[in-house]
């Protein structure tokens, strides 16, 4: 096997799998993939709701980072660390890996910057190790199981999950949705004429045009292991042992926001160009892409949109390699997806209709693609 000498760096895991993918069996062989990330295994996000429910699921949502790449194979996973900075032509990072060859300091011919947004758990891992997420998760199904009441703040896909999974499987416990908007997942329509009358016939008890009042002491995304009283600004007051913060992603764009504020758009993410390339004249950015919720892309984030990033990303970083221009230039689409309200009901939503069908959720694999995550 010829020698490996250039890196191609990707911090960030879910939606920098899909850059790898696309990569790694296309780069030259004096090239490979060195992928960070803080977690010590991959987190699958799309069942991760479903498992801070049902019992079960919390071992179907994460998968040794070893299983990434085939044995043998030149390209390397190190998980559980982190990137600490971004210089030109090299990353730091907080620990050396000499296992692998690699010190605290690693170089690149290239970086992509697949950092995503953070948001409370358990849409997010609530730790770096799959012994702690699954002991959270368990956790989650534990006291959902036995609460009174259970809070979710905020009517986007998330909040409108995870109250109807919890009343599917728990029909004793209460759900108490609260949204500050005057629908239900605003930006596509028709959706909250669809997904209103579900919740209600569920019994979801659904609050708009509000916002819950944090009690001194309590920090928004901590959920709750005892009973709490919560108000509201219109003065309803609810009392729930488990809540849930799904009021949206802070983008984790530091390492770009360090080196140069102003690539940083008002949204927090990373600027960047059709092509995915930083857009920043910073001298340290010039071969540093940035894709996924990082991104500052103006369309809805799905992991769906994540894959055609990364094919994106892939396309260009070959040219350049190739001494070519990039020429593969992403085209925001319109958000088109589906959300489940349980196991047995759903909602297709696209910019021109929503549909609800439990026929739908029938076609949805059972698994929620998991099992596919953790073979992959």
């Amino acid at each position: 096997m010829a020698s490996v000498d250039k890196n191609i760096i990707i911090v960030g895991a879910i939606s920098g799998f899909f850059a790898q993918d696309f990569l790694k069996n296309k780069l030259p062989t004096d090239y490979r993939i060195v992928l960070i990330d803080t977690q010590e295994a991959l987190f699958y996000p799309i069942a991760a709701l479903r498992a801070a429910v049902v019992p079960g699921w919390e071992e179907k949502i994460h998968t040794p980072f070893a299983n990434l790449f085939s044995k043998g194979s030149r390209h390397i996973a190190v998980p559980g660390t982190t990137v600490l900075e971004l210089k030109e032509h090299a990353v730091i990072v907080d620990k050396a890996h000499p296992e692998l060859g690699l010190g605290a300091e690693i170089p690149y011919e290239y970086c992509i910057i697949a950092t995503g947004a953070s948001q409370a758990p358990p849409a997010r891992p609530a730790g770096p190790t799959a012994k702690e997420i699954t002991s959270y998760l368990r956790a989650s199904q534990s006291t959902i199981a036995s609460s009174r009441r259970v809070l979710v703040v905020g009517g986007g896909p998330a909040g409108i999950e995870l109250a109807t999974e919890v009343r599917e499987l728990h029909p004793n416990v209460a759900v108490t949705l609260v949204h500050r908007s005057e629908k239900l997942m605003r930006y596509a329509p028709k959706a909250h004429e669809r997904v209103l009358p579900i919740l209600q016939e569920m019994g979801i008890e659904v609050i708009l045009e509000d916002t819950v009042l944090w009690p001194e002491g309590y920090t928004p995304g901590e959920t709750v292991r005892e009973k709490m009283v919560f108000h509201t600004a219109k003065g309803r007051t609810i009392e729930a042992q488990y809540v849930y913060l799904a009021t949206g992603n802070v983008p984790n764009s530091s390492l770009i926001s360090s080196l140069d504020p102003s690539a940083i758009a008002k949204s927090g993410c990373i600027r960047v160009h059709p092509t995915f390339q930083v857009d920043s004249s910073h001298p340290a950015l010039q071969r540093v892409f940035a894709m996924g919720d990082v991104a500052d892309v103006p369309e809805v984030k799905l992991l769906g949109g994540s894959l055609r990033h990364g094919r994106t990303v892939a396309a260009n970083v070959l040219s350049l390699i190739a001494g070519k221009e990039p020429t593969r230039k992403h085209t925001p689409r319109p958000a088109a997806s589906y959300v489940t309200l349980g196991a047995h009901n759903a909602i297709l939503y696209t910019p021109w209709f929503t549909v609800s069908s439990r026929l739908l959720a029938r076609l949805i694999p059972s698994d929620l693609h998991a099992d596919s995550f953790r073979k992959m």
